[in-house]
């Protein structure tokens, strides 16, 4: 598992860092705790060191609106869509003028 885990975080990483990013839930054996609180913190583990070495990069501002995002979208759905539709309201104002 704990391969599975390390596997998961290398690809959200490098997806991240070529401007694809996506929000990486739990995996579904810690959601109902088949894995242990061993394998929860060696996950945290592996996202904190992902999340320092993104830190680094020039791209760092959009990856962190774009988790800030992802995590409204996942957490609260209605926030998020009053979120888009700022955005396109936003969008078709500056398109009017």
């Amino acid at each position: 598992m704990l391969r599975t885990l390390a596997a998961a975080v290398q690809r959200w990483e490098t997806a991240a860092r070529n401007d694809r990013y996506y929000y990486l839930p739990l995996a579904h054996q810690l959601l109902h705790n088949d894995g242990g609180l061993h394998q929860a913190s060696v996950l945290q583990e592996f996202q904190d060191r992902a999340w320092t070495r993104l830190s680094r990069l020039p791209n760092w501002e959009s990856i962190c609106e774009e988790d800030r995002v992802a995590r409204l979208r996942w957490h609260d759905p209605q926030a998020y869509e009053v979120h888009q539709l700022r955005e396109e309201l936003a969008a078709h104002k500056a398109s009017c003028r």
